[in-house]
């Protein structure tokens, strides 16, 4: 997260480190931030303002985009952050996932620039550093129709065990058939866009219950979504 980013820190007099806020640019018009964390012997002391009010500077007139506890949300509205959506956390031991359907495969390094290339139109800008990360850490599967790639989803090590994400899909049918395909035993995270109540269905059915949620908060204008294709599920809360 670090490496794919920028941020700033928050120490004592003495250099310890007491908080961070970082972010990540897409493109030329849009950002999106989080890791927006304090030490608990520190919070409510200013700290978490001081944070965003530096990596605001550092941002600048940028189009910005975070997931919002509620703990942070009476301070990112101060800030002028809108809330525009949530983000339910599904996570558990998977109990049994569908077969994959024929036209979901394997990708390929040949397929990335048009993997891509669909990111960018469901998040809205490109994401190009972070998915070749993403590509090289992870299992990609992807839905291919008549030749023509309408989805993918990438399985990746992360934390207690694996997360899925993103997931980009032209409908619900097939983001559950890409998230089939990527799944594997053991315990798995998710965070889906709370409006696909078929896809939270299926996931809390196959024993990935949802645990909470976030809200979405954009500040000042975000590039618009084109395609068909849409953002089922984030990279991480961070990235989005």
């Amino acid at each position: 997260m670090r490496q794919l980013g920028d941020g700033v820190a928050a120490t004592t007099e003495a250099g310890v480190l007491i908080g961070t806020a970082l972010w990540w640019e897409f493109g030329s018009t849009a950002s999106s931030l989080g890791m927006v964390l304090v030490r608990a012997d520190w919070q409510g002391r200013g700290v978490g303002r001081a944070l965003m009010q530096a990596g605001l500077r550092h941002i600048g007139p940028r189009g910005l985009m975070l997931n919002a506890t509620d703990a942070g949300l009476a301070l990112y509205r101060k800030l002028g952050f809108r809330p525009v959506g949530v983000v339910a956390q599904h996570q558990g031991v998977l109990r049994a996932p569908p077969p994959s359907r024929a036209e979901t495969r394997r990708a390929q390094p040949a397929d990335h620039a048009a993997l891509i290339a669909l990111d960018a139109q469901a998040f809205g800008a490109p994401r190009a550093s972070a998915l070749a990360q993403l590509f090289r850490d992870g299992v990609c599967h992807l839905v291919e129709k008549a030749g023509q790639i309408t989805g993918f989803a990438i399985r990746r090590r992360f934390g207690l065990g694996q997360a899925v994400g993103p997931v980009v899909a032209a409908n619900e049918r097939d983001a559950i058939s890409l998230i089939g395909a990527c799944l594997a035993t053991g315990f798995l995270r998710i965070d889906i866009a709370d409006e696909w109540a078929e896809l939270a269905g299926w996931l809390n059915g196959a024993g990935l219950s949802r645990v909470g949620t976030v809200t979405t908060m954009i500040r000042g204008d975000w590039p618009a979504r084109g395609g068909a294709a849409h953002r089922f599920a984030l990279v991480n809360q961070g990235i989005g």
